[in-house]
């Protein structure tokens, strides 16, 4: 059936939301990105800006990606694990899928403390994928995040504990 979908995250969602946009097109979904550039789990979890956009826009399901302005904190689980929780917390009973941030070199733990407390199938680990990058280093190019999309919609059916299959 149709979804209403959230996709909320930091500037990475600049290269996922237009082809997350595409496939809710082409099949029937409504898509709300909600981009809080340089934001964190740190960000997010010391708000109820999440929750406040639930509110808005009432999503059947809710993308998110985050972690990859966390890639380097030290002491990580110390220090973001209460907000991994909070912005899980905010999610609440709908269903949900964690994107995983792209690496580009190896990270502090961000990606262990997000698989920790994301409900086994909710979470898709991005790290150890190829990815052209921007000029900064750290973004994927264009071609780059639409492979990256693609990549995460592919796993979806089989591994995703939400799947949405009509994509």
């Amino acid at each position: 059936s149709a979804q209403t979908i959230l996709f909320i995250g930091d500037s990475m969602l600049e290269g996922l939301a237009p082809r997350l946009a595409s496939y809710a097109k082409e099949n029937g979904h409504k898509l709300y990105s909600v981009i809080w550039y340089s934001s964190t789990s740190e960000v997010w979890g010391e708000t109820d800006s999440l929750k406040a956009n639930i509110n808005r826009y009432k999503p059947t399901y809710v993308f998110v990606c985050l972690g990859a302005n966390e890639l380097f904190v030290k002491d990580i689980k110390t220090k973001r694990d209460k907000y991994v929780k909070n912005i899980l917390s905010q999610i609440g009973d709908l269903p949900y899928l964690w994107i995983g941030p792209p690496n580009w070199k190896p990270d502090t733990g961000i990606n262990e403390l997000i698989a920790a407390n994301a409900q086994k199938g909710c979470f898709f680990l991005s790290d150890g994928m190829k990815f052209d990058r921007a000029k900064d280093g750290a973004h994927p190019t264009r071609k780059s995040a639409i492979e990256w999309m693609d990549s995460v919609l592919r796993w979806m059916p089989k591994n995703s504990a939400y799947p949405i299959t009509n994509m």
